[in-house]
């Protein structure tokens, strides 16, 4: 979906960042991506069109909680596997997300969203 570039904060670091061009990235203060030794955490993702402009966002698929849900989980592998490397593909990266934490407003959205979440395991 988006861009991104990868950050190294200093050479021999043990971290390094994934950053996009989401302008919350920056006046929040966090990455979108952080690996640190073998382990790789994402946050902040969600299915924003990323055509639209910064000052008035808007979702992809109003009202369809799983098709969202694919959306973010797919830029959330696409982003695993720039901080893992190039040998990295689609596939492993979906073999190794250990945890998924969805937050949301609206009762029986966690369900409708779930729906997302096992459309893209049953990929595997």
């Amino acid at each position: 979906m988006s861009s991104g570039k990868l950050i190294q904060p200093h050479p021999g670091s043990s971290r390094t960042f994934y950053q996009t061009p989401s302008p919350y990235e920056k006046r929040i203060g966090y990455y979108r991506g952080v690996r640190h030794g073998n382990h790789i955490f994402i946050s902040g993702t969600t299915a924003v069109d990323p055509n639209s402009p910064p000052s008035a966002p808007q979702i992809l698929h109003p009202g369809d909680a799983a098709a969202q849900m694919r959306v973010a989980l797919g830029e959330c592998l696409r982003v695993v596997g720039q901080l893992a490397g190039e040998a990295y593909n689609e596939r492993r990266a979906r073999e190794s997300v250990v945890r998924v934490r969805m937050f949301g407003d609206v009762a029986g959205l966690g369900a409708r969203a779930g729906k997302g979440v096992k459309s893209v395991r049953r990929r595997l």
